[in-house]
């Protein structure tokens, strides 16, 4: 598929004629309205508020998930070492509640996703810097 109409047809002198035939160019054309002009036209009723609590217990599940992998994965903001590293050094500790203080904040503003609703609690204790927590 190709980004632009122009550069679709790109290519297609060096095809010999029987493939020119059958390699027509695909252009689709999207805005980033699109998606939502078509959940909004597919009228599905179906929103973030809207979630079960079976769907909720599955997204914080999958979340738990995450973030005990993350915490033995190195950080860029924790400056490239896991969270059980930075455990150990006064200086990571604090790194650590700064990180944590930005995962809570966003997603505290993904409200009314099922994010907003997921509690990192366990994460400060897991670290040892529930103290750090304000």
């Amino acid at each position: 598929m190709s980004s632009t109409p122009g550069r679709s047809g790109f290519g297609q002198e060096d095809l010999p004629s029987a493939c020119r035939r059958r390699a027509l160019p695909c252009v689709a054309v999207n805005s980033c309205e699109t998606p939502l002009q078509v959940h909004a036209a597919a009228g599905s009723g179906t929103s973030c508020a809207a979630l079960t609590a079976a769907e909720r217990r599955l997204v914080h599940a999958q979340l738990d998930r995450h973030y005990r992998q993350q915490l033995n994965e190195r950080i860029p903001m924790l400056g490239d070492i896991s969270p059980r590293q930075a455990a150990k050094t006064g200086k990571g500790r604090v790194k650590i509640a700064s990180w944590l203080k930005f995962l809570e904040n966003r997603t505290a503003q993904q409200d009314p996703d099922p994010m907003a609703a997921y509690d990192l609690t366990w994460l400060w204790q897991e670290l040892g810097v529930g103290d750090l927590r304000k």
